[in-house]
């Protein structure tokens, strides 16, 4: 609480992706309905009170896209506490195409 927070990475606004793929429906509003889960930033956000919590994705899941990487780490340098929100979703595995390790893919691992 009371610090300056950078919450960066692919999934640091996620909500879909923080959920499995086998839970069928989680909000009120249906199955395809993810309102009802808190993002890690949202959630990080409303517990660092006085503090100031900046979000950056810096890149997307599954992409060769490096251009938000420079404010990604400027947001984490002037950071007092970096929180790197970072994985996989459907597009990287899923039903018929599983992975054969557990790394991160090769832009999360720059």
């Amino acid at each position: 609480r009371g610090q300056r927070v950078a919450v960066v990475g692919p999934h640091a606004n996620a909500t879909q992706d923080m959920v499995g793929n086998y839970l069928g429906q989680i909000c009120m509003g249906g199955q395809n309905d993810f309102s009802c889960i808190t993002s890690p930033y949202l959630a990080i956000k409303a517990a660092n009170t006085g503090g100031v919590t900046t979000l950056d994705q810096g890149c997307a899941v599954n992409t060769q896209n490096t251009s938000g990487f420079a404010a990604a780490i400027a947001a984490a340098k002037a950071a007092d506490v970096v929180v790197l929100a970072l994985g996989i979703n459907q597009s990287i595995e899923g039903e018929g195409h599983d992975r054969v390790n557990i790394t991160l893919n090769a832009r999360s691992r720059l």
